[in-house]
């Protein structure tokens, strides 16, 4: 019987490298990812924040992050990598930042259960991954609150639900007025929604092309591009890169 498939939304991965490697994820990230550092070290660096991850170290990355990373291990680099779209209570992205968490004898003995076999996508994994999300949640730092954070925060857990656009259905969502909707955007986030959902968008098709196999046209038409042809033509405007390069990556 095939195996079952649960769409590229969530990811567990474990990554292993010779002595030292580089991630450039600046143009953001699409989901949010648990790392936890098997052998080696490394150093996250952020818009925001730095931290530095070390053997035995649990670590968050939020989604739309924009961070480069530097491994280096001897003789090898191993880390954990479980990717997910949102959080138990539907909190999005800019709740919690990135951060180093504190693993106590709980956190350990979850995490422990859901990777000491196989890594991989099934009804009992995701069981045990939100078996450990819940319990890691409480340890986690959240980020202070405001009104406009709040809408802003809102907009964008809908957005990574939604497959098309409408600012109008985004402000009757969120409790605001347009008008309302793009202050908030442009007090905490410093552009529009329109450009947030690009940017989203462009997370998205970067994170696809990473880590499937799935054809560019497959991607530009899951994602609503016209045609492959502008997909390229938008992420190399929003990435900096061409689709082919970011086949060509890895992410975490």
């Amino acid at each position: 019987m095939e195996r079952p498939i649960y769409g590229s939304d969530y990811r567990f991965l474990r990554f292993s490298f010779s002595h030292t490697h580089y991630t450039d994820n600046r143009a953001g990230i699409c989901p949010h990812f648990f790392g936890y550092m098997r052998r080696g070290h490394a150093r996250l660096v952020g818009e925001e924040r730095t931290i530095e991850v070390r053997e035995g170290d649990l670590f968050y990355i939020p989604a739309g992050c924009r961070y480069q990373s530097y491994w280096a291990g001897e003789p090898e680099v191993c880390f954990d990598s479980l990717a997910f779209p949102a959080f138990l209570q539907g909190e999005g992205a800019g709740v919690y930042p990135l951060q180093r968490i504190p693993l106590t004898p709980t956190l350990q003995q979850r995490y422990a259960a859901l990777t000491e076999r196989e890594l991989i996508v099934s009804y009992e994994t995701l069981g045990l991954f939100f078996l450990f999300l819940d319990a890691v949640l409480p340890h986690m730092e959240r980020r202070e609150s405001s009104r406009a954070r709040g809408v802003v925060e809102r907009a964008l857990a809908y957005m990574a639900g939604a497959e098309r656009l409408s600012v109008p259905a985004l402000a009757r969502h969120c409790r605001v007025s347009e008008s309302g909707l793009y202050a908030a955007f442009r007090s905490v986030e410093g552009r529009t929604p329109l450009s947030a959902w690009q940017a989203l968008q462009a997370e998205r098709a970067a994170f696809l092309l990473r880590t499937t196999d799935l054809p560019i046209e497959t991607i530009a038409d899951r994602l609503g591009y016209c045609s492959a042809a502008y997909f390229r033509t938008v992420i190399r405007r929003q990435t900096g890169k061409s689709p082919r390069q970011l086949r060509r990556e890895k992410t975490i």
